[in-house]
């Protein structure tokens, strides 16, 4: 199967997201005192997408997450997250047939969205009571939906960003902590695909760019300790925005863009950590 431009940057940001954990991996911790953290769970979360004046999406989404937070003996540390979510949710929309003549259209919609971050990480404060940290990195955001209607079609939505943050943390005794984590998003490029040839083989897919849109994101967490392991509920909250993305041409002397658009995520991620 032909791969589409944007498999092929989710490959090559996978590929250079794992390449620079391995190197991490192969790195000793500071000390016996901070060993590598890994964190394992699930999540849920309500999905608002919304194009002012043409279509919104909403629903709830189901997923995973994970995160390697991994010491070393330099001056910074190292925190890979990845979060993935899958959900039916609600379309409400309109579709305009080749005489202009709209008719609204609200239909079941499949989506799917895959989030990675790699984020060098430098603690600024630290006492036996809290500790606070400065990040920033490389993020990547790839959205998949499908409405499943006649009219419907696939559209593909790639984000690449740079992620700059701060993060808390404070032990209340040996069992339980708490923590907070605020994150702001500059976007680098976008791409959107539009598979406009599953409406009709006459039609072309058409590819669209967006340059302009920022994101912030921000959790809250509580950890139980065992002897052995722990157990986090993180409650969180996303937004993102972005402008109109260029024009591409479609057929005859027509042109399409992306319109501006936001997006809002809220929900909850329960995890295991060793």
């Amino acid at each position: 199967m032909k791969k589409t431009l944007l498999q092929k940057e989710l490959q090559a940001c996978v590929l250079t997201l794992l390449t620079a954990a391995v190197l991490c991996l192969n790195s000793s911790p500071a000390s016996a005192d901070e060993q590598n953290i890994y964190q394992f769970g699930g999540s849920a979360g309500w999905v608002n997408y919304l194009e002012p004046g043409y279509i919104s999406f909403y629903g709830m989404m189901f997923g995973l997450h994970g995160l390697a937070e991994i010491k070393t003996k330099s001056l910074f540390d190292f925190r890979f997250e990845g979060d993935f979510y899958y959900g039916v949710i609600q379309y409400d929309g309109a579709v305009q047939d080749a005489f202009n003549n709209v008719t609204p259209l609200k239909a079941a919609a499949n989506d799917y969205i895959l989030a990675l971050r790699a984020k060098p990480e430098i603690q600024i404060f630290g006492t036996d009571a809290l500790s606070s940290y400065l990040n920033a990195g490389l993020g990547y955001r790839y959205l998949n939906d499908r409405v499943n209607s006649s009219s419907g079609y696939q559209r593909e939505v790639a984000y690449v960003f740079f992620p700059v943050g701060t993060r808390f943390e404070s032990k209340l005794n040996e069992k339980i902590s708490i923590g907070a984590d605020f994150e702001y998003d500059f976007l680098w490029y976008g791409k959107v695909k539009s598979h406009l040839s599953d409406t009709s083989s006459t039609n072309p897919d058409v590819t669209n760019t967006q340059t302009v849109g920022y994101g912030y994101r921000a959790a809250l967490e509580i950890r139980f300790f065992t002897a052995s392991t722990s157990f986090g509920i993180k409650p969180y909250y996303q937004y993102w925005e972005f402008e109109n993305s260029d024009r591409a041409p479609f057929i005859g002397n027509k042109v399409l863009i992306e319109p501006a658009n936001s997006s809002k995520m809220g929900g909850v991620i329960f995890d295991v950590g060793i």
